[in-house]
């Protein structure tokens, strides 16, 4: 499950500079990117087996702490192994490409409320 954590001074600037829905919102909007992503992934991702779709249809989306955390996990017990691999398979990532490539976009999103 990837978290993404402000640390307390960004929150209190952002709470100073300009306010709460604007935070909830880049928040509610890039975890949505981040669980679209994944989901698109796993499509691709897993090519070295079979799959029937289950951590496909595993990835969700959470908001907590008043919309200002957002969490994506995937729900199959055997998702880590596919995440980082074991010493008998390669490692078929979905979830940290993606949590890299929405990382970017969300810390532009936050500097462009801070200016």
């Amino acid at each position: 499950m990837a978290k993404v954590i402000g640390t307390d001074k960004l929150s209190k600037a952002l709470q100073r500079k300009i306010g709460m829905p604007a935070v909830k919102e880049i928040i509610s909007k890039n975890t949505a990117r981040l669980q679209g992503q994944t989901v698109q992934n796993t499509a691709t991702a897993y090519t070295k087996g079979y799959t029937t779709g289950a951590t496909r249809r595993s990835v969700n989306m959470e908001i907590q702490d008043g919309g200002l955390t957002g969490i994506v996990g995937m729900g199959m017990e055997y998702d880590p192994y596919l995440e980082v691999g074991t010493r008998f398979m390669e490692a078929e990532p979905a979830l940290k490409p993606a949590y890299n490539q929405v990382k970017t976009q969300m810390h532009a999103d936050i500097d462009q409320l801070m200016k």
